[in-house]
C-alpha cells in the first residue's frame, strides 16, 4: 500500500488545512520572536524596560501618643477613602499609601495588632496593585513612543504625572519633557 498524499474525504482535508495553519502560525510566531530578539535597541534612552522603583513611604503619628489609636482609625479611614478614589484620581493612590503608613506607626504606638494588621494588610494590597498600575502604565508608555503612538504614550503620561505627583520629581519632571518631545513629533508630522 502506498501513501495518498491528496486526501480523500472532506474530513481528511478540513484537516490538512488546520494542520497547515497552526504549522504557517507557529513560524510566523517564531520569525516575531526572532525578529524583536534580533533587532537593534531603539533611539530610546531607556535601558529595556526596567522600571524605576516607587518610592519607600515611610510615617510618623503625629499629635499626643495617648490618642495614638484615635489617630491610626482615623488615617485608616482616610486611606481606604483615597484607596477607593484611586481608580478615578490617580494622584490618590500615592496618598492613601502614606495615610496606610501613618495608620501602622499609630496602630505600633497604641500597641493595637488589630488596627496594625488591618492596616498592613490593606496597605500591601494596595501597594501591590499602585505597582501593577504603575509598571503596566511605564511599559505601556515607553512602547507606544518608541513606535510613534503620540495620543496612547500622552495618556499614560498624563496617568504616570497624575499618580507619582510630589514623590518623584525628577521623574515627573523627565516624563514632562518627554510629553513636551512627543507633542513636538506630532505638530511636525501634521505640518507634512
Amino acid at each position: 500500500m502506498t501513501a495518498n498524499p491528496t486526501p480523500s474525504t472532506p474530513h481528511e482535508a478540513s484537516r490538512a488545512g488546520h494542520i497547515v495553519r497552526g504549522v504557517l502560525l507557529a513560524s510566523a510566531a517564531g520569525v516575531m520572536c526572532w525578529v524583536l530578539a534580533t533587532r537593534p535597541a531603539s533611539k530610546s534612552t531607556d535601558a529595556g524596560l526596567s522600571v524605576p522603583a516607587l518610592p519607600h513611604i515611610s510615617a510618623h503619628c503625629a499629635g499626643d501618643p495617648m490618642h495614638a489609636e484615635h489617630r491610626s482609625k482615623h488615617a485608616l479611614r482616610a486611606a481606604i477613602a483615597r484607596a477607593e478614589r484611586y481608580t478615578f484620581e490617580p494622584q490618590d493612590g500615592m496618598i492613601a499609601l502614606e495615610r496606610f503608613a501613618e495608620a501602622r506607626v499609630c496602630a505600633e504606638i497604641a500597641g493595637s495588632s488589630v488596627l496594625l494588621e488591618e492596616a498592613s494588610h490593606r496597605a500591601a494590597r494596595h501597594s501591590a496593585r499602585i505597582h501593577d498600575d504603575y509598571t503596566k502604565h511605564v511599559t505601556r508608555y515607553r512602547l507606544a513612543r518608541d513606535v510613534g503612538r503620540v495620543n496612547e504614550a500622552t495618556e499614560d503620561i498624563e496617568f504616570l504625572i497624575q499618580l507619582l505627583g510630589k514623590h518623584m520629581p525628577s521623574e515627573v519632571r523627565q516624563l514632562r519633557l518627554d510629553q513636551l518631545e512627543l507633542e513636538r513629533q506630532a505638530s511636525a508630522r501634521e505640518r507634512r
